[in-house]
């Protein structure tokens, strides 16, 4: 799913990697940071950890419940030595994941904790270049990110990630479930009545009706497959993340059928 996406941050990527030099020629700005935000369970870090992986760049991770387990200065530190380590190791992407917790607005914090975000803000400004260093950060809550970092020269680019549609849901299930599986429990349908789950949200459907058929075969049922009414079950247990009515009423109708 979210091809379009993929596509997009691929190419401006792949020209900040590998046309760099030719960027330069043509004075071209650099990009420093792109910031992806949207529902949980949509893929975010994911998303960062595929472009490293499809781009063979190094990848760089500082998570926002380090920051919170190391105190502030811990984690003022932190902030350095995960800037310095992806300036040693470029072409690299230092990806930010849960910024809001890394950099929230300094208007609601102690002194101590703005420092954090006073110290984001002069790496990224570029005292030390950030030459062939891509940041990505990652969001659930943009609007609690300092407004600072969202200005141009900083997160360049600012993407939403929504929640899948049917077609990208369709995908999820059968990357969870396999191609030959998704035609026998009818994954068109499944993606029909999973509007507002996230791709999280799906993994853990398919693993629930899984678990089901799992124990039965060990009480004995050798021969039992997992069918459509498995993962019907499963998507009654598991509730999305991010509640619509219409998503619901899609779940409720056709548990009562």
């Amino acid at each position: 799913g979210y091809d379009d996406i993929k596509r997009e941050l691929y190419d401006l990527l792949e020209m900040q990697f590998k046309y760099y030099s030719l960027m330069e020629q043509m004075k071209i700005p650099s990009i420093r940071g792109i910031l992806l935000y949207g529902p949980p369970g949509v893929g975010k870090t994911m998303m960062a950890k595929a472009l490293a992986k499809t781009l063979g760049v190094k990848l760089i991770m500082l998570s926002g419940a380090e920051i919170l387990y190391k105190g502030y200065e811990g984690a003022v530190s932190a902030v350095k030595e995960v800037f310095n380590r992806a300036r040693e190791n470029k072409p690299s992407i230092l990806l930010l994941d849960e910024l809001d917790a890394i950099a929230p607005k300094r208007e609601n914090q102690k002194s101590e904790a703005s420092k954090i975000v006073n110290q984001l803000l002069t790496e990224m400004d570029g005292i030390r270049s950030l030459k062939e260093v891509v940041v990505i950060g990652t969001t659930n809550r943009l609007e609690d990110i300092d407004a600072a970092l969202k200005r141009p020269g900083r997160f360049d680019r600012i993407i939403y990630m929504p929640l899948p549609n049917r077609r990208e849901r369709r995908d999820i299930f059968e990357k969870y479930l396999g191609k030959e599986i998704c035609e026998v429990v009818n994954c068109d349908k499944l993606a029909e009545i999973t509007e507002g789950y996230s791709g999280a949200d799906i993994a853990a459907v398919t693993r629930e009706a899984k678990m089901k058929v799992l124990k039965e075969i060990i009480r004995g049922n050798k021969d039992r497959k997992l069918v459509y009414e498995d993962l019907l079950e499963a998507i009654a247990i598991i509730k999305p993340s991010v509640r619509t009515e219409r998503a619901s009423e899609k779940v409720s109708d056709q548990t009562k059928q």
